[in-house]
């Protein structure tokens, strides 16, 4: 059977499409080529409520279908000059599909929350709570699609996406996450909810009629549905039986394939050839249908270096040529595609480079978890926030350009606890060294993997594009090293924080006057921790500088800078850090006893 490619990337006008577009052209050779061209034109304002709602920043970018062809019912509750601009970007993409010849795939949320105006008038449709209630300061509702009129309503507009995409072969659906839900589904982030009148719809019966409305709007009875998102395993167990063979379920992967570069927002350029490879071993299994090629950031918020994506491009073609099975034979594989890229002489020491990434990405999971660079780094601003041992002692103008960011709906949650990703303290990894520094186990093995891999990319010789796009690399392996150090950092000031709350907190006393070699050691600590984020922070100032920036996501303008995506201000604002941290340094020394030598 004829497998399909899906091609996705976060952007945000036809020319950065058609670059994507021309690489992904290079796959027909081996089946159909799908393009996603659900690309917002930029971030929905309209959906963040005033004064803002970390939750709601989140979903910003998140795809309905009203966003580009609301039904009239819905129209004049939706910005119109918003849909205006998503819809020419959709047109002008689509004509980039017909001049490469490839086909069209369409990801979205649904179904997706909607203004509440629309609910006020016609309260019979609305349908379940979305929003994450610890995460948002508005609550945010879908339309039930288990009203029949609901149904009509998505299908009218699944009807007017296929006059424009023509060629639409997939329909890609996230749904119970990022702004989406059905009706008294268990992982809906408030818990089951949902108008009394659907409470007993099962389950698979509520799927089943979702994809039919999507198909019957499209036309295409065939219409392929991928569905992904939240469901337990009993949801899921009910659900399968409801499904055809052009409906593909999260939870069936031996079915798809899903490639792509190393997202971690906000660092681009990173691929893993040795991950790629071990992916597309499933390319000779006849039920795989699907590969999906990733190349956009976190979130929606931008999409990957093209240099990089096309990268994996020739990787995923040229294993499609002549497929290599097996651990020996896919080593030997990459090793003849490192030979074209860097050169013969120098192809074994970048297949032991890229082996090692592979060990150092799959031990970063092992240790940090969720505590990534998208997470840590961005939403909980470890990037650029000062690292101070008292940081109530802030004052306002210091803590303005970082705070406001912070992924939590209290300031003083987001202020005081470093650890908090999102209004909780996920567990960590393999981490609690033994000893007084309650520093992260392993990660500075891991940050030392990544340094010796980024110094092999670095001597990568050569003057083509893929010798440039590796020695660039570098730089972005060399920036996760600082954010992983960052982590470090702040999770043990935190801890120390934390085991001296009670002084912290209490009033400035004298230390005693008697002779000490350490004073209080949790001060020396502090200390410590701190001074290696102030140079940890200069070192990133120097990578930004020496090319690193041009491999970071970054907001175009100050005015979208938002929870996940940080300012194109980035290197002023580490400055800026380093300022204020010089300038609250001796702030514990008023608690803490420092040494009396």
């Amino acid at each position: 059977m004829r497998r399909t490619f899906v091609v996705s990337a976060g952007v945000r006008s036809a020319r950065d499409f058609d670059v994507f577009a021309a690489a992904a052209a290079r796959l027909r050779r081996h089946g159909r080529v799908e393009m996603n061209v659900a690309n917002l034109s930029g971030r929905d304002f309209s959906e963040v409520p005033a004064g803002g709602s970390p939750w709601h920043e989140y979903a910003a970018y998140g795809v309905g279908l009203h966003k580009f062809y609301p039904h009239p019912k819905l129209a004049q509750f939706v910005d119109a000059e918003f849909v205006a601009r998503n819809r020419r970007l959709l047109r002008s993409c689509v004509k980039v599909l017909r001049a490469h010849k490839l086909g069209a795939c369409f990801q979205l949320h649904e179904p997706h929350f909607l203004p509440e105006a629309f609910f006020q008038a016609h309260p019979h449709l609305r349908g379940p709570r979305v929003d994450h209630p610890r995460r948002s300061r508005a609550e945010a509702y879908a339309m039930c699609l288990d009203h029949p009129e609901g149904r009509e309503i998505l299908s009218a507009m699944a009807a007017d996406l296929a006059r424009d995409v023509p060629d639409l072969g997939t329909m890609h659906v996230l749904t119970n996450d990022a702004g989406s839900g059905f009706c008294w589904c268990e992982y809906l982030y408030p818990g089951p909810n949902g108008p009394a009148g659907c409470r007993g719809v099962g389950v698979g019966e509520r799927v089943a009629a979702f994809v039919a409305a999507l198909r019957d709007g499209t036309g295409k009875g065939n219409l392929d549905v991928v569905i992904a998102g939240n469901f337990t395993a009993a949801e899921n167990h009910a659900v399968r039986p409801h499904l055809d063979d052009h409906v593909f379920w999260s939870r069936q992967p031996e079915r798809t394939i899903r490639i792509g570069t190393v997202a971690d927002n906000p660092v681009r350029g990173v691929i893993d050839p040795v991950g790629i490879l071990a992916a597309l071993q499933g390319w000779r299994r006849p039920e795989i249908r699907k590969v999906f090629l990733g190349f956009g950031t976190n979130y929606r918020r931008g999409h990957e270096l093209p240099e990089a994506a096309s990268m994996v491009i020739d990787i995923v073609d040229a294993f499609c040529r002549r497929p290599a099975y097996g651990l020996l034979n896919r080593l030997e594989f990459l090793r003849g595609l490192c030979a074209r890229w860097a050169g013969e002489g120098y192809a074994d020491e970048l297949l032991e480079a890229f082996v090692a990434l592979r060990e150092a990405l799959t031990l970063k999971q092992q240790t940090l978890g969720k505590m990534n660079a998208n997470n840590a780094g961005v939403s909980m601003r470890m990037i650029n926030r000062p690292l101070v041992a008292m940081p109530e002692k802030l004052a306002p103008d210091e803590e303005d350009y970082f705070l406001p960011y912070v992924f939590n709906v209290r300031p003083d949650q987001a202020r005081s606890d470093y650890l908090d990703r999102h209004g909780s303290r996920p567990p960590l990894g393999i981490m609690g060294d033994p000893g007084p520094n309650p520093s992260i186990g392993n990660v500075d093995r891991c940050r030392g993997m990544f340094e010796r891999v980024a110094d092999a990319l670095a001597a990568v010789p050569g003057r083509g594009r893929p010798a440039g796009v590796l020695r660039r690399m570098a730089l972005s392996l060399r920036i996760h090293s600082c954010i992983m150090r960052s982590v470090n950092n702040f999770h043990v000031v935190q801890t120390v924080r934390d085991h001296c709350a009670e002084k912290l907190t209490g009033q400035p006393v004298a230390p005693p006057k008697r002779r000490s070699m350490t004073g209080d050691p949790d001060l020396l600590l502090l200390h410590e921790r701190m001074r290696d984020e102030l140079d940890n922070t200069a070192r990133l100032v120097d990578i930004l500088a020496a090319g690193g920036l041009g491999q970071l996501a970054l907001a175009p303008t100050a005015d979208l800078e938002d929870t996940f995506l940080l300012g194109p201000d980035l290197p002023s604002q580490l400055t800026r850090k380093m300022a204020i941290m010089r300038r609250h340094w001796l702030d514990a020394s008023r608690h803490l006893a420092p040494p009396m030598k």
